[in-house]
């Protein structure tokens, strides 16, 4: 029953959600709504390193045939984590001016460094996958093992 409850809230999570991002000129905090599945994320001004725009392309597992081809543009993190804010854009020019428009705010009444924006190679693996797979991954072969042991 509980793996039903699980996979039901993914689902539900996949189909419905919707990805708000808030860009202030003290940071950029990304969520999910209305079902949190991945917790928000907050980069702070001080750790973004610049404001990007990137094309992307994503192919099945075989490498075969394109899934789907656009231009997504974010900000990356002085560690160099890139936290994509917005997609899909059909060209790249566009997807620099949306990436204009967000250092533009954070660069609103900031004393600090300018943050700029550039044109970036594609990040094929984003840290925080790995661990949120391994996460979902452990909380579903827990919840098999307690509906396989109740009785």
């Amino acid at each position: 029953m509980a793996l039903i409850v699980l996979a039901a809230y993914w689902i539900l999570g996949v189909l419905a959600n919707w990805h708000i991002t808030v860009v202030k000129p003290a940071g950029v905090r990304t969520s999910m709504f209305p079902f949190p599945i991945v917790s928000g994320q907050w980069v702070g001004r001080e750790s973004i390193l610049h404001c990007y725009a990137r094309h992307r392309v994503d192919t099945d597992d075989s490498d075969s045939y394109v899934v789907a081809d656009f231009y997504t543009m974010g900000v990356e993190t002085n560690a160099g984590n890139q936290v994509d804010i917005h997609l899909p854009y059909a060209t790249e020019a566009d997807a620099l001016a949306a990436a204009s428009e967000v250092a533009y705010v954070l660069n609103l009444n900031s004393s600090g460094r300018h943050i700029d924006v550039r044109a970036v190679e594609t990040q094929l693996t984003h840290p925080w996958f790995r661990r949120l797979l391994l996460c979902w991954s452990a909380i579903i072969v827990l919840a098999v093992y307690v509906a396989w042991s109740w009785k």
